[in-house]
C-alpha cells in the first residue's frame, strides 16, 4: 500500500532525524512513499492547537495546514480510483 506522511521538520515529538531514518528504511524496503517536510511545528495542521490552551511544543499553522490537506486530497485521488 502507498504511504503519505507529513513532517514537521521543528516538531519537538518526532525530531526530523528520526524521519530520516525511517524514510531511509522505507526506501529500502521498496514502500511506495511520499513524504513532505514542513518548516512548522508539532500538530501544524490541527486547528485547536493554537492560543493559550494549546500544549507548548504544537502551534497550528494555516498555510501548512492547507498545504498538507491539499496533499493529502490528491493522495487520495491518485490512489483510490
Amino acid at each position: 500500500m502507498p504511504l503519505l506522511a507529513h513532517w514537521a521538520t521543528q516538531d519537538a515529538a518526532f525530531a526530523i532525524a528520526t524521519v530520516d531514518a525511517l524514510e531511509a528504511k522505507l526506501r529500502e524496503a521498496k514502500v511506495r512513499y511520499e513524504g513532505h517536510c514542513y518548516r512548522a511545528h508539532h500538530a501544524f495542521a490541527n486547528e485547536e492547537a493554537q492560543g493559550p490552551g494549546r500544549i507548548d511544543i504544537t502551534q497550528y499553522d494555516a498555510v501548512w495546514a492547507r498545504t498538507a490537506w491539499d496533499r493529502t486530497l490528491r493522495f487520495f485521488g491518485q490512489q483510490l480510483t
